[in-house]
């Protein structure tokens, strides 16, 4: 069994990842293993605004989190609602929110649920040497800057303009607007 801070490191590292190669990146201010003493869990240091973004990166980056997780460790779960030391219940809450704000209901949550984690874990295991790297960097250091995250995660230029496409396409095909890069 891993240890807590790899968990929550590998966890924080799928959010940052997808925050930077989603292009919400800069809308942050650093991401820490460190347990906030207010709050008793790690994460962001500042807040992720939904504003302009599709529902597509809301969803991948709202549950890459738990994908990181799962890829690293994947018996650390017993399913949706039965999350074993992990921060995945205040994720899922704003992915409920996220969902709303695109006009979802709460019947569609369990479809969307399925969907995104889906897609979130196909993002993270796409850049898995990325979470690797930005993972490896919080356990030795506890806290990034969003410098050191930036830093810390390869763009493939190439990979990052197909990325791009093909968030455009789905969001044209889905009604939704595109990513924000």
């Amino acid at each position: 069994m891993k240890s807590d801070d790899e968990l929550t490191g590998y966890h924080e590292a799928g959010h940052a990842v997808a925050a930077v190669l989603l292009g919400i990146g800069l809308q942050y201010e650093g991401v820490t293993i460190a347990a906030d003493a207010a709050k008793g869990y790690a994460g962001f240091t500042h807040a992720v605004t939904h504003t302009g973004m599709s529902e597509r990166t809301l969803g991948v980056y709202a549950l890459a989190g738990e994908a990181a997780q799962r890829v690293f460790q994947p018996r650390c779960f017993y399913g949706f609602g039965g999350f074993l030391r992990s921060g995945c219940a205040d994720d899922y809450k704003a992915f409920a929110r996220y969902m709303k704000v695109k006009g979802h209901g709460a019947n569609d949550m369990s479809r969307l649920v399925r969907r995104y984690q889906r897609a979130a874990r196909g993002f993270v295991c796409e850049h898995w040497e990325n979470v690797e790297r930005v993972a490896s960097a919080l356990l030795e250091h506890e806290t990034l800057d969003s410098i050191e995250v930036h830093q810390l995660v390869h763009i493939d230029k190439g990979k990052m303009a197909t990325l791009i496409e093909k968030e455009y396409r789905r969001s044209a095909l889905c009604g939704g607007g595109g990513m924000r890069v």
